[in-house]
């Protein structure tokens, strides 16, 4: 089971979306910048589950727009939960909260981000209103990417 919205944080997302739109009225941007990254926030709450890193933890999925300065989405996640889980939900639900004006979204992520569904979502103009959202997401290095990048011609 992975993180579930929590009822007492709901309205958020609309204060956000407001003081997104107050942003994009006072510096209108065309294109939405979006970091997406989990941060391990260590706990002493006995409620809290044990991360990847072995202390107890929360690890909320932050959604930030570069260029304003400002978190445009978060989900609150327990500890245990992979940093990757989910990402593209996250991201669709992000993009509804951008203002208008906004007509291209660009994603750089960590290697959490890259997850199958997301890259895909992003690549196949899968979101209606911006279309094809350009990516930037790290890659694990291992010995099977290392020999597929070293069978591809120099040319590729």
């Amino acid at each position: 089971a992975g993180p579930e919205a929590w009822s007492p944080l709901a309205g958020f997302a609309a204060v956000n979306a407001e003081m997104l739109a107050f942003a994009q009225r006072h510096k209108p941007q065309k294109t939405a910048i979006l970091d997406m990254d989990a941060t391990l926030v260590e706990t002493f709450k006995k409620e809290a589950r044990y991360s990847n890193k072995g202390h107890r933890a929360y690890q909320p999925l932050n959604t930030w727009w570069a260029k304003q300065e400002l978190l445009v989405h978060t989900e609150f996640r327990a500890g245990n939960v992979p940093a990757g889980f989910k990402q593209k939900r996250v991201l669709e639900q992000a993009l509804t909260l951008l203002p208008a004006g906004v007509k291209h979204v660009r994603l750089r992520s960590d290697t959490a981000g890259y997850q199958r569904e997301s890259l895909r979502f992003c690549e196949s103009s899968a979101s209606e209103r911006f279309g094809r959202i350009v990516f930037g997401v790290g890659c694990p290095v291992d010995a099977a990417f290392k020999r597929s990048v070293a069978a591809l011609p120099e040319s590729a």
